[in-house]
């Protein structure tokens, strides 16, 4: 069972749905029934399968609203939260294991998707800005390619199980490994169509012309590592992964992870 969740406010339901004590259904988070047990807010479909939220309300004020969650701090030997990784179910703004931390992304709306040409697709404004860096890059015969772009959360499911023997049951060594270099599907930066994976995806890179010709110059086209040495996430160091913030909108994608980079 998820063991805690950081709390806070938010969301206000239904004037119907404020008693406390009672039964709440919030689709505004997530569309499953809600249930109040004592002091805490069990999210789910049953108080054995729920995440746990502080049910913040005080008995002296009418509830107005019901808490969001934002960290969910997982059990690497509890089958359903492992089942959650594996599979994309979790229920979180982020997610905790073995110490190693991934953010949640939104799939990048369709109409905002571009061909790049191999298969690849990536968010429109990402790609422009790509091409301009490419095209100052080349100016200084420096090479740069997309390897990696936009990846659905099906295609993140896929990618990430692909390392283990067991599909559905990786040992504690594998999935902590898989963690430190890979995202849950639906916690991946390539689902936003905003990160790229640049001419490589092993650690080699980081030795290249190409990186650091990347590491002083990447910022004047609005793209910064994501996953640089000693990051507050505690995720393997990846030269090769940059995503796209040179535009507020698109940056807002990135906002916790960039407060805690």
């Amino acid at each position: 069972m998820v063991k805690s969740i950081t709390a806070n406010w938010g969301v206000k339901p239904n004037p119907e749905q404020t008693r406390r004590q009672t039964k709440v259904t919030t689709t505004s988070i997530f569309p499953t029934s809600n249930q109040t047990y004592g002091n805490w807010l069990y999210v789910g479909k049953t108080p054995t399968d729920s995440v746990q939220v502080p049910y913040l309300h005080k008995p002296s004020t009418p509830a107005d609203s019901v808490p969001q969650f934002n960290l969910v701090n997982l059990d690497s030997k509890n089958k359903a939260d492992v089942y959650g990784v594996m599979n994309g179910t979790l229920r979180g703004d982020a997610v905790e294991m073995y110490g190693i931390k991934h953010y949640k992304y939104k799939q990048c709306a369709p109409e905002d998707l571009v061909d790049i040409g191999n298969g690849k697709k990536l968010h429109r404004k990402c790609y422009e800005a790509f091409k301009k860096m490419q095209k100052a890059a080349k100016a200084e015969n420096i090479t740069l390619i997309i390897v990696q772009g936009y990846r659905t959360v099906d295609d993140q499911k896929r990618l990430f199980k692909n390392k283990f023997k067991n599909k559905q049951h990786p040992t504690s060594a594998e999935l902590k490994g898989r963690l430190k270099y890979a995202a849950p599907p639906g916690y991946s930066e390539h689902h936003t169509g905003l990160a790229v994976d640049i001419n490589t995806t092993t650690s080699p890179f980081g030795s290249t012309k190409a990186y650091q010709w990347m590491k002083k110059h990447a910022k004047e086209f609005g793209f910064e590592q994501s996953f640089p040495e000693n990051n507050k996430q505690n995720l393997g160091c990846e030269p090769w992964h940059w995503r796209y913030v040179g535009d507020e909108e698109c940056a807002e994608n990135f906002t916790n992870a960039r407060e805690n980079r």
